[in-house]
């Protein structure tokens, strides 16, 4: 089988409660000159949805499947949090990791 699956657990922490946040993650291939996109998965969070309307962290848990073996991948990510009609951002990235 010349096919994997990896799983991974992203996690994004907010030191003061917000009314919502997002989170895209994008999966990238080492391609043969530059990083290729292979995939995208977005996560929407609302302080309704939690005990007590608070919502000061968000995680999530997914494994990544059918992505060839013995290759380079990296995840990207897009962070959004809002509150009081502001947003604030930020858009980590991962060193390439081998899966065999």
């Amino acid at each position: 089988n010349n096919r994997n699956s990896f799983e991974r657990r992203i996690c994004a922490y907010i030191p003061k409660a917000m009314s919502d946040s997002s989170m895209r993650i994008v999966v990238d291939e080492d391609g043969e000159e530059d990083w290729e996109y292979v995939d995208m998965f977005e996560f929407e969070f609302y302080a309704e949805d939690y005990p007590e309307g608070e919502l000061t962290s968000e995680s999530v848990e997914f494994t990544l499947t059918g992505y060839p073996k013995n290759e380079y991948y990296r995840l990207r990510g897009a962070y959004a949090a809002v509150k009081d009609g502001l947003m604030e951002g930020f858009g980590p990235v991962t060193d390439g990791v081998l899966i065999q």
